[in-house]
């Protein structure tokens, strides 16, 4: 499953369900559920966990675009010696990502250890493409982050993956030779459908994943259902092993987002 994760107090959550079938190789948009909300007296929370409950034979996995972890300086209960002075692993590693990006990021503000993770740096200034994060807990993403941890208490048996549609759609299209612009610019509001509609021509040409056509339209029309695709067409990639592994020295308990591997297509 994959999920687009809004605001508890709205309806503008997705849910899309993908099916893997192993003898043939075939993916399958199989259910897509939008602007999942309050209704009849139950909370947006218990609305979309009874649809992931309604969902749940055979259930692998669930893909969600929101932090799954807490900044370190959240987590930790030692006593604080301030951030320059910290031994942590992961305030080392940020540390040392700080002074190498010092060259290629102006300004090179240092860093929050109370808002932001290591994978927040190292998608923002690691990769072939710089794709920066909003912080876990920065304004935009906290309330996300809350949300994500209260319906987590109620998914313990899931095994829940973390991920960044932006990135996902990044590697996918690379892999699918499209040009960057679609790439970089399937959320914008004045050429997005078009950029969304160029990326799943050729998504579905390829037949990485069948999608009916009405679910397409869809996905053409609202950004947010088609990142809930693609967290769940994530979500079967790291299934199958074909997503990236943290680098060397990475804090893993920092948390990770899972993001196709750069040749992935080769093992399809």
């Amino acid at each position: 499953m994959g999920v687009s994760l809004a605001g508890g107090k709205t309806s503008r959550t997705h849910l899309a369900v993908v099916d893997y079938f192993p003898s043939e190789n075939k993916v399958f948009l199989s259910h897509l559920f939008r602007d999942i909300g309050e209704a009849d007296g139950q909370s947006a929370d218990t609305v979309l966990l009874q649809l992931i409950q309604s969902q749940a034979d055979g259930l692998q996995s669930i893909a969600i675009d929101a932090p799954l972890t807490a900044p370190i300086c959240v987590r930790c209960q030692l006593k604080c010696p301030g951030a320059e002075n910290c031994k942590e692993k992961e305030i080392k590693w940020m540390w040392e990502q700080h002074k190498q990006s010092g060259t290629s990021k102006r300004p090179n503000k240092i860093f929050t250890p109370y808002t932001e993770r290591c994978v927040e740096q190292y998608v923002a200034f690691g990769l072939e493409q710089q794709f920066p994060l909003d912080h876990a807990l920065g304004s935009n993403r906290a309330p996300l982050w809350a949300r994500a941890q209260f319906l987590a208490k109620r998914l313990q048996n899931v095994d829940l993956i973390e991920t960044m549609p932006r990135l996902s759609v990044w590697r996918i299209g690379r892999a699918l030779k499209i040009s960057k612009s679609p790439l970089l610019f399937y959320k914008n509001s004045v050429e997005g459908a078009e950029c969304r509609e160029t990326i799943l021509d050729k998504f579905i040409d390829a037949e990485w994943l069948f999608i009916y056509s009405q679910d397409t339209k869809q996905m053409i029309k609202d950004a947010y259902v088609f990142e809930a695709v693609m967290n769940a067409y994530t979500g079967y990639l790291a299934f199958r092993d074909l997503c990236e592994a943290p680098p060397k020295g990475f804090p893993v308990a920092d948390g990770w987002v899972a993001f196709p591997q750069i040749d992935f297509q080769r093992s399809l």
